[in-house]
């Protein structure tokens, strides 16, 4: 209750601690890593995040953490947790992630080479990283299937997406 307190008042140290316990699944919470790295990142976006948080996180990711290896290269793609903007070194950590399994990093990776989005554009590249997404369940992937079909007439593999 105490640190719920001080979250609902924006102490970037109780997030930060939060985000640990979600991590871990500990305090009686469902290890959940997604909502830790929400957490972690309202942290940082709080401006309080020091640099062990970074390091613990970058430990994480050496550790082969797909969600944390994703959520690091959002941070390099956008220059945000205290990193420089580091556009090819994301494209590297989405590679790495969606490689051991972050359907996440493969949508990402979908979406930049499709688009030319940061990355010399290759849109058979794009679609094979929303196809690998989409046949492990990501909707988003499977939504940008359907776009990509309806963009190119076939309307009837399009409303199948």
């Amino acid at each position: 209750a105490m640190i719920q307190k001080r979250v609902n008042k924006g102490d970037a140290a109780a997030l930060s601690h939060l985000g640990e316990h979600h991590y871990h699944g500990q305090l009686g919470l469902v290890k959940n890593v997604p909502r830790a790295i929400e957490l972690w990142t309202e942290a940082a976006e709080l401006g309080s995040l020091d640099a062990s948080l970074l390091a613990m996180i970058q430990e994480r990711v050496h550790k082969g953490d797909a969600n944390l290896i994703k959520n690091l290269a959002d941070r390099y793609y956008h220059g945000s947790l205290g990193l420089a903007k580091d556009v090819p070194r994301a494209i590297e950590s989405w590679t790495k992630a969606s490689e051991i399994g972050s359907l996440d990093a493969h949508h990402e990776l979908g979406h930049r080479y499709y688009f030319g989005d940061g990355i010399e554009e290759d849109e058979k590249k794009g679609i094979y990283h929303w196809v690998q997404a989409a046949v492990r369940g990501d909707v988003e992937s499977r939504h940008k299937l359907g776009d990509v079909a309806c963009d190119y007439g076939n309307y009837e593999l399009a409303v199948q997406h």
